[in-house]
């Protein structure tokens, strides 16, 4: 039983290596987040899609952004 753990932990380790391997050659995955953005007044709209599109989230496998899809103002509702 020991043995075959040992053999698990090694095989798990070098997994993970050739996935690290895989990700630090330069290439980092991009990604978006799709966003609809609707305020009660145009200003606030503009001003939160700015906003939005300036966020990002960068580590060493992924850079992540926000796109705003639509930015209009009117009655906000649930639906």
């Amino acid at each position: 039983k020991i043995a075959r753990e040992r053999k698990a932990s090694s095989y798990q380790s070098g997994l993970m290596d050739s996935l690290a391997g895989l990700f630090s050659g330069g290439h980092k995955e991009r990604r978006e987040i799709c966003v609809v953005v609707k305020a009660d007044v145009q200003g606030s709209a503009e001003a939160l899609a700015r906003s939005l599109t300036e966020l990002k989230l960068e580590n060493e496998e992924a850079e992540v952004g926000i796109k705003v899809l639509i930015s209009e103002a009117g009655d906000v509702t649930k639906s």
